[in-house]
């Protein structure tokens, strides 16, 4: 378990991001053609690899995108697997020629996605 400074204030919630629409028409490119993206997240210097496969509004507001996270080289320890990424976040954005299979544990029912799909695979 990680330690805490038992003296730190607590982290309070971010507010909503502005939208970017020109990161949601790509990520919905992205997940037509089935394409990872590399992606830099708020302060990163590296790209993440990316497999996205739904935007969607959650309940606090905030337009996120879900996926696989394949790769982190801001931390080359940080598992893949499954990640969300508020899109207004993004600070950069590629699609590659790298084409993935959709991750089956994606399911557009999924009370995560109760808010709304803005767009999927």
């Amino acid at each position: 378990m990680r330690q805490r400074n038992p003296f730190a204030q607590k982290t309070q919630e971010r507010p909503p991001a502005a939208r970017r629409f020109d990161l949601e028409n790509a990520l919905a490119d992205a997940m037509a053609k089935c394409v990872r993206v590399d992606l830099r997240y708020d302060d990163d210097l590296g790209a993440r690899g990316f497999e996205p496969t739904a935007v969607y509004w959650t309940s606090k507001g905030k337009v996120c995108v879900s996926g696989v996270q394949v790769s982190n080289a801001n931390d080359p320890m940080d598992q893949s697997g499954p990640h969300n990424f508020e899109v207004g976040r993004i600070t950069a954005l590629v699609l590659t020629d790298i084409k993935f299979v959709p991750d089956p544990r994606f399911h557009r029912f999924d009370a995560k996605y109760r808010h709304g799909i803005i767009s999927s695979v």
